[in-house]
């Protein structure tokens, strides 16, 4: 999804917002609003909302109350004949928990909004009249309308606002955000629009129709600042700059060059790469590329092998305390045919990806897993000789606010 910016934009390359983080400089910029999507009829990302493709842009993520959506010409916040709305329609069922629909832009946005640069989410939106309602207390409700962004396989919100069941006309919405409270929000990638059915109780029930309109961020002018850079106060030291290539098979060497060769590419220093539930992975030709190229590579396993967790699936479930030795030994083998079949030379492992985020998905997480992550360090402390010198990284987390190194 391509954004249409209102006032005065200050362009800045990818480098110059990286340099001003890490140095500290207030590198918003002079700019009071950012409109991901104002709904008009070309539309956006090349997606033309009156030749009817506005669902190339935005569709249902998960939810068994969603209906439809379409883009509607005869309805806009401002009352513009030359603009219109995205016009949601469910049919709610009472309190089952699937009851709900969360309407997502699934191409995403391009460039990311910089939430740094932004204190406020805001659009409009409106309900039909005869939609379903609810109560919270004595006042009925359309229920409870969330925003917010992906978060993986999760939803990280914004805030959501009560619409009261007597307001059908627009309603303007406007929810704080805070980036240096919430990392997500750094790069928003996408904007989320949920509706849970049995928020309140009783859960919604019936037919319902939601239009919603300009969906913005907007923010204050930055106040100038001085940035002071003091060499000699040294602070985190920053190992290197890298990507991920989970789940990719191969890339053509162009792309290789363009990732992490320091002439022809953005020279990337390190390569994240997925460790199979069986301690295999389909990256090594990647991996070969990256390291001819001067990076590092570092691996970490999304789940262990099902018959090491409870569940004996590799989504979901906890892992095994009895598996310790056997899943050591795994990742010990993983390393070595790394070396000898491919060579490529290992510059660390971690035993678990995220491992205090529990999705359906994937991980072996939750407080068990935490002390999988524990019995694995020592473990390694015993592991074959070949491997005993190599580095392993404390497991990163979602947040990346762990960040501590081992070696055994």
């Amino acid at each position: 999804m391509l954004m249409k910016f209102v006032g005065v934009i200050a362009r800045k390359t990818l480098l110059m917002q990286l340099v001003a983080a890490l140095l500290g400089v207030d590198g918003r910029a002079q700019t009071t609003t950012c409109f991901v999507d104002p709904f008009n009829p070309s539309g956006t990302g090349g997606h033309n909302y009156g030749s009817g493709q506005i669902t190339n842009v935005w569709g249902n993520w998960f939810g068994g109350a969603f209906q439809s959506l379409a883009w509607d010409p005869a309805s806009d916040a401002g009352n513009d004949s030359s603009s219109g709305s995205m016009k949601i329609t469910a049919n709610f069922t009472g309190n089952i928990g699937n009851s709900q629909f969360a309407i997502y832009d699934f191409n995403g946005i391009y460039p990311p909004v910089n939430g740094r640069q932004y204190t406020n989410f805001q659009c409009d939106v409106r309900f039909a009249p005869g939609s379903a309602t609810t109560t919270n207390g004595n006042v009925a409700l359309f229920g409870h309308l969330m925003f917010g962004v992906t978060d993986g396989f999760s939803q990280d919100y914004f805030g959501g606002v009560d619409i009261p069941a007597g307001s059908t006309n627009w309603v303007h919405v406007s929810l704080p955000i805070n980036a240096g409270d919430d990392p997500n929000l750094a790069c928003i990638y996408n904007v989320l629009v949920h509706v849970y059915g049995p928020y309140y109780s009783p859960g919604l029930n019936g037919a319902s129709t939601l239009w919603v309109d300009n969906i913005k961020f907007s923010g204050e002018p930055p106040v100038p600042t001085n940035c002071i850079v003091d060499w000699n106060d040294v602070q985190q030291r920053i190992d290197g700059f890298g990507a991920s290539s989970g789940f990719d098979g191969t890339w053509t060497t162009n792309q290789a060059d363009m990732f992490f060769s320091t002439n022809a590419g953005i020279g990337l220093s390190l390569l994240k790469t997925v460790i199979a539930a069986g301690g295999t992975t389909v990256e090594t030709n990647i991996m070969q590329m990256a390291q001819a190229r001067g990076a590092r590579i570092w691996s970490t396993p999304y789940s262990p092998q099902a018959s090491f967790k409870d569940n004996h699936n590799v989504n979901g479930g906890n892992f095994l305390s009895a598996s310790n030795q056997a899943y050591a030994s795994q990742l010990a083998g993983y390393v070595v045919n790394l070396k000898q079949n491919f060579g490529v030379s290992l510059y660390a492992i971690s035993v678990q990806n995220e491992p205090e985020w529990r999705p359906a998905t994937r991980p072996a997480s939750g407080r068990r897993n935490k002390f999988m992550i524990l019995s694995l360090t020592f473990t390694m402390r015993w592991w074959p000789a070949t491997w005993l010198r190599q580095k392993s990284f404390w497991p990163k987390t979602r947040t990346g606010r762990q960040i501590t190194t081992l070696r055994p």
